[in-house]
């Protein structure tokens, strides 16, 4: 799965703002759920898709999901040119880019 994502930890703000791809890796997936889209464009334009992400414990409403076991985790994606949520979950999750480790910066954690 390609994603942009910034650098939170960058010197200056165009580096902060510099968007690179990025590969996210699930290992031990227990499950994927993705909601049907709803609206807008199913393929990438060109412009990457705006998502936001979240532990699923985050969210005020929880969704009709399996529950995970303490030594996995529940992420939410929503997918903002879909309407749609994407939950995923895992014993362990990695995100790759030339500069940024998701999992170094606390982004994805059990």
């Amino acid at each position: 799965m390609l994603n942009g994502v910034t650098d939170l930890h960058a010197k200056t703000e165009t580096e902060r703002e510099t968007y690179r791809p990025a590969t996210l890796s699930i290992d031990g997936l227990w499950w994927c759920i993705t909601e049907a889209p709803q609206s807008g464009k199913l393929r990438d334009d060109g412009k990457g898709l705006w998502i936001d992400a979240g532990p699923v414990s985050s969210l005020k409403e929880p969704p009709r999901i399996p529950v995970v076991s303490d030594n996995a985790f529940a992420w939410w994606i929503f997918v903002r040119q879909w309407n749609a949520f994407i939950y995923l979950a895992g014993t362990n999750a990695s995100l790759s880019s030339e500069s940024v480790s998701a999992m170094e910066h606390g982004v994805l954690s059990r």
